[in-house]
């Protein structure tokens, strides 16, 4: 994948910021989820400051470490990179960034979905296009959008072009 569809120096620079001010966990956590986190590392360790924060546990680098060696997830390396990172002093930009680069890759996972149940699997057209409809609903949530009239266009004329 390219550059445009992750960007692993935001990515640490958000965890960064929450390890250094933890408060902002609940705040950052209600604008992005792990899947967000192109680096499955960088999924994981928020997926841990998550379940600290519902524990009511400190969202700090011994917690973190503890809970990842756990689930035999840590890795030494990761958790020195995002400390090494300089926290932001604000996340907006860089949260839209990452949700924007997340949204491209499930799109291009969509892409493939197409291909697969309208070429590969043959299946009906109209299963073909629910089960887009679904997905693309499930991704234009996410942003906003909420006119389908024009995706369900959008993937008429894909799966024709298909």
């Amino acid at each position: 994948m390219t550059d445009t569809l992750y960007n692993i120096n935001i990515e640490r620079a958000i965890l960064s910021s929450i390890l250094y001010n933890p408060e902002t966990f609940e705040n950052i956590a209600s604008e992005i989820k792990k899947d967000d986190f192109y680096l499955r590392d960088h999924a994981n360790i928020f997926q841990v400051m998550d379940e600290l924060s519902n524990e009511d546990k400190p969202i700090d680098e011994e917690f973190i470490k503890k809970k990842l060696q756990q689930k035999n997830e840590y890795k030494e390396d990761i958790l020195l990179d995002i400390h090494s990172t300089s926290p932001l002093s604000s996340t907006g930009a860089y949260l839209q960034e990452l949700r924007d680069k997340a949204i491209k890759r499930e799109l291009i996972t969509l892409i493939s979905t197409i291909n697969e149940e309208a070429v590969e699997k043959d299946a009906p057209a109209n299963d073909v296009v629910d089960k887009i409809q679904q997905k693309l609903y499930s991704i234009t949530s996410r942003v906003g959008a909420r006119d389908f009239r024009d995706s369900f266009e959008i993937v008429k004329a894909t799966l024709e072009h298909i």
